[in-house]
């Protein structure tokens, strides 16, 4: 039997895989097709979002819904102009009201090419 936590997402992890700056500069339509998403589900109750934190400088962050709730997409995207070749590591952080789980930290790695 696979027991979940109180909060849970899926996936775990953020990976971006490896992206083409080249690509995206001849194509910038296809910047939308890179966002990730993740679910964010409460087994009881609901509770809020009240922010969310990147220490990764071009990763945009985004959240649905914006009441509270017992489930969330949380979209993950990178800004094109501010990309920089190499190796990325990072993490998001989601600030949430739940006195449990304050703070979900969500690992973000992925490789940027020229």
């Amino acid at each position: 039997a696979l027991v979940k936590a109180d909060v849970f997402i899926n996936p775990e992890v953020v990976d971006f895989g490896r992206v083409s700056r080249a690509r995206i500069r001849s194509n910038p339509e296809a910047l939308p097709f890179l966002t990730q998403s993740l679910v964010i589900n409460r087994r009881e109750g609901e509770m809020s979002i009240d922010g969310t934190k990147a220490d990764i400088p071009f990763l945009w962050v985004k959240h649905e819904p914006e009441h509270r709730s017992a489930a969330f997409r949380v979209d993950v995207g990178l800004t094109a102009d501010a990309l920089v070749n190499g190796p990325f590591e990072g993490q998001i952080v989601i600030y949430t009201d739940d006195p449990d789980f304050s703070e979900l930290k969500i690992p973000v790695k992925g490789w940027i090419s020229d």
